[in-house]
């Protein structure tokens, strides 16, 4: 975590600090307050510095795997109410962090980390976790009160890349969804152990059941594996992240949208496109080119609302036009691409580069141009 107020300054101020020293700095804001002004750098620097609440809530719900005595009998018999229990493994993992420890377990038990019971203590408090879970799910608390509003920043950075390489996993692999899932939640316990350091949460108690319910194994994590484990009695039901991530889709799709029509217009940028399309989706390049321009945009536009993140980013891709170059020239034989790595050489074996990205750098080198030039007139011969 020692580099996050870095990365936290970096994305919100985009501004060069002062030379001047913290003290020299301090006058000279205390000076402008005075005087009713503040630049540009320094009202980031107090905004940033501000005390932040990050507002958030799950749901734990029940998976609705009732027996058939319990459908039949539905309307005479009580309503069931499942218990979220202890975990030895839950219970080792937050007792592991001396750090978060001495936090948040003092204002739960009453008692100082000096106390020679205290370790003991938060021991017991953990092997009794008891939640009640009834037909309405249990929501949660889990806000956190950060003490600038920079590290916030810093903190939901890093949890969007998680978020970001998680969503990149095959989600026809149940396999792959598992051991996608399970690194997840060991990085976001990781980043959340941190936390302590940038402030406190809203409910200590709340906000540590959270914690236990993130690795608690009776909890479904990610709703496709639902119907994959017998085991699962609960799932988290995460609206506030959910919404998010439909807001962000659409979004991306209005963009995508306008950038279909873009390429669409361009000739060069929708070959660039579709060559990029077919490299994404596996397609053999040199079959599908054969295709009819209809059929080319019908799959370009099914590819710009179903993957639009993928979409733009192609579209953004200032060196799209010349990776297309490159995979051509290997569809057509010219360069050839190791089938034990990444290399591409030309068709005489000389090496090109690693991998795409250093072939890019190779043909964007002007010592390199004579050979591009020649390469492009047989492509298109």
């Amino acid at each position: 975590m020692a580099d996050y107020n870095f990365n936290a300054n970096n994305l919100a101020n985009n501004v060069k600090p002062t030379d001047k020293s913290p003290v020299e700095e301090n006058a000279a804001i205390q000076a402008s307050l005075a005087e009713g002004k503040l630049s540009a750098f320094e009202e980031k620097e107090r905004e940033l510095d501000k005390p932040y609440i990050d507002k958030r809530t799950i749901t734990i719900r029940k998976v609705g795997n009732y027996s058939l005595y319990r459908r039949v009998n539905d309307k005479v018999l009580k309503e069931r109410r499942d218990f979220i229990g202890s975990s030895i493994t839950s219970s080792r993992m937050l007792a592991a962090n001396e750090e978060e420890v001495n936090k948040y377990f003092p204002n739960i038990l009453g008692i100082s980390p000096s106390n020679q019971e205290f370790i003991a203590r938060v021991k017991v408090w953990l092997n009794n976790i008891s939640v009640p879970v009834d037909m309405n799910g249990r929501t949660i608390n889990c806000s956190f009160r950060y003490n600038h509003y920079r590290d916030y920043l810093a903190i939901k950075e890093e949890e969007d890349r998680i978020e970001e390489e998680f969503n990149k996993i095959e989600r026809n692999n149940l396999e792959s969804i598992k051991k996608g899932v399970a690194l997840r939640i060991e990085k976001l316990n990781q980043l959340e152990s941190t936390k302590c350091r940038y402030g406190v949460p809203e409910n200590v108690e709340e906000y540590l059941i959270y914690r236990h319910c993130l690795l608690y194994k009776d909890v479904c994590k990610d709703l496709s594996l639902i119907n994959s484990d017998s085991s699962f009695r609960f799932y988290i039901e995460d609206v506030d992240r959910e919404r998010a991530k439909k807001e962000k889709v659409h979004a991306e799709r209005k963009i995508a949208k306008s950038n279909y029509l873009a390429v669409c217009g361009d000739d060069a940028l929708f070959d660039a496109m579709f060559v990029q399309y077919c490299v994404l989706e596996g397609k053999v390049l040199m079959v599908a080119q054969l295709e009819d321009r209809f059929s080319k945009e019908d799959m370009l536009e099914k590819f710009s609302s179903e993957e639009p993140a993928k979409f733009n980013k192609l579209y953004k891709d200032k060196n799209l036009k010349l990776k297309s170059f490159i995979e051509n020239a290997i569809a057509k034989g010219e360069l050839i691409r190791s089938e034990l790595n990444q290399n591409i050489t030309s068709a005489d074996g000389d090496f090109i580069g690693a991998n795409m990205n250093d072939a890019v750098s190779y043909f964007l080198n002007p010592q390199n141009a004579n050979y591009k030039e020649a390469l492009e007139k047989k492509l298109k011969l």
